[in-house]
C-alpha cells in the first residue's frame, strides 16, 4: 500500500486480515522504536573495520556492512562487530525505547482478528534485523512477548531483510501455511523488498492512519 495516508478502522483491518493466518511484524520502527544511536554505531563499526582490516567498511545499512566483512574476511570476523551492535541495541531497550503507536494499534487489532478455534495454525511472528536478545528484552518490556508465537532475529537467520530467507523459514515452520495466507507489517524498504521478493502481501504501518483505540 502506498500514497496518501488513509484512515482504517478496526472492522476494515480485521476484514483485510480475514484471509490471513500468519501475521509477521518487523520490530524496530514498526512495533517499538529502539531509538538507538545508529550514527554512533555506524562510526564505531567503520573504525573497528579500519583497525582490523585496514579499510573503512561502509555501513550505509548494517546488513551491507556485515555482508562485506563476511564475504571478504570470513564469518568468524563478524563476532566483535555483532557484539558492539547488540550491546547498543540492548542499551537502547533499557534507556530509550518507546512504543510505535501506529504499529502497536495494528498489532492489537490483529490480535483481535485471530481465532484459534477456527484455525489452530494462526500465528503472530516477529521477523527483525535486530538481535535475538534485543527482541526478547523489548517485547517483554512492552508486554507483548506472550502475544508473539515466535521470532527470528539477526543472529537466527542466514540472511537479513531485504533478503527473504527469514520469510522462507517462517513458511517452513508454520504447518501448511501458504504465501497467500501470510502478511508482513513493516516500515522500511528492507521490509517491503523482502515481502515483494518472497511474493506475500505487505502493509507499511506508517501508510495507515490508525485511529486511537
Amino acid at each position: 500500500m502506498s500514497g496518501i495516508k488513509k484512515m482504517i478502522d478496526e472492522k476494515q483491518l480485521i476484514m483485510l486480515c480475514s484471509k490471513k493466518t500468519c501475521f509477521i511484524f518487523d520490530m524496530d520502527g514498526t512495533l517499538i522504536d529502539l531509538n538507538a544511536n545508529w550514527g554512533w554505531l555506524r562510526k564505531n563499526l567503520s573504525e573497528l573495520a579500519l583497525d582490523r582490516f585496514g579499510e573503512r567498511v561502509q555501513f550505509a545499512t548494517f546488513s551491507e556492512g556485515f555482508r562485506t566483512i563476511r564475504d571478504k574476511y570470513g564469518l568468524e570476523y563478524l563476532k566483535d562487530f555483532h557484539a558492539i551492535m547488540e550491546k547498543e541495541e540492548n542499551r537502547s531497550v533499557i534507556e530509550d525505547a518507546a512504543v510505535c503507536d501506529n504499529g502497536m494499534r495494528i498489532f492489537d487489532l490483529v490480535q483481535k482478528s485471530r481465532t484459534y478455534e477456527k484455525n489452530p495454525n494462526s500465528c503472530v511472528v516477529i521477523l527483525s534485523n535486530n538481535f535475538k536478545s534485543t527482541i526478547e528484552m523489548a517485547t517483554r518490556k512492552f508486554d507483548i512477548r506472550e502475544k508473539v508465537d515466535f521470532y527470528l532475529g539477526r543472529d537466527m537467520v542466514e540472511e537479513t531483510k531485504p533478503n527473504a530467507w527469514g520469510l522462507q523459514r517462517i513458511k517452513e515452520t508454520v504447518p501448511g501455511v501458504s504465501k497467500e495466507e501470510m502478511v508482513l507489517f513493516g516500515n522500511s524498504d528492507a521490509d517491503r523488498g523482502a515481502a515483494k521478493s518472497f511474493g506475500i502481501d505487505y502493509i507499511d504501518v506508517n501508510e495507515l492512519q490508525m485511529p486511537r483505540l
